[in-house]
């Protein structure tokens, strides 16, 4: 919700959002999986991006296979090249999407001092510029419809830190004041 605050649904209260198209990130494992299940569950067509896409498509599969509509396609959310093809292919796939889910996440737990530069850029380019790039990518349809919707997953990290994980509780805190 726009407070930060959790909303949770019994099977009964799932949204309907049949006819909808979702952009689900890191739909292959994890809270991804589960949000693509959901997704789908509640009627919408489900587009899993990931750079797993054996597992992605192994989630798609079995979408499918209780007759709700998926695709998987590769995306990496740290590559901008990635991510302007994935928007393409989905929109090769559906004329028009109507939610994004940013979910692939990315961090290691690992004590700051002991983080390289390197590892810095991994979690923010993943945790951080990666949701930015795919709402980027996909706003200007959702502007121009002047309907849809994005979700950014993000961690408690990002709100109260965490040991340990200090560039990723960083990421995940931008990530939150970016999708607000």
């Amino acid at each position: 919700t726009a407070n930060g605050q959790m909303t949770s649904f019994t099977q009964g209260e799932i949204m309907q959002i049949s006819g909808k198209t979702a952009v689900v990130t890191g739909g292959a494992s994890g809270i991804g999986k589960a949000t693509a299940e959901v997704l789908a569950a509640a009627g919408a067509h489900v587009i899993i991006g990931d750079l797993d896409t054996a597992g992605g498509e192994a989630v798609a599969a079995a979408i499918r296979a209780k007759g709700q509509g998926a695709d998987c396609l590769r995306l990496d959310v740290a590559d901008l090249a990635s991510v302007a093809d994935f928007k393409d292919q989905a929109y090769a796939l559906r004329a028009d999407i109507d939610i994004v889910a940013n979910v692939a996440g990315w961090g290691k737990i690992q004590p700051f001092m002991e983080n390289t530069p390197e590892f810095w850029r991994k979690v923010m380019d993943v945790n951080l510029l990666g949701p930015a790039a795919v709402a980027h990518a996909f706003l200007p349809q959702m502007i121009e419809r002047k309907s849809g919707k994005v979700v950014t997953v993000s961690s408690d990290a990002g709100r109260v830190g965490s040991l340990g994980e200090t560039m990723y509780s960083g990421a995940k805190g931008g990530a939150i004041a970016f999708t607000k």
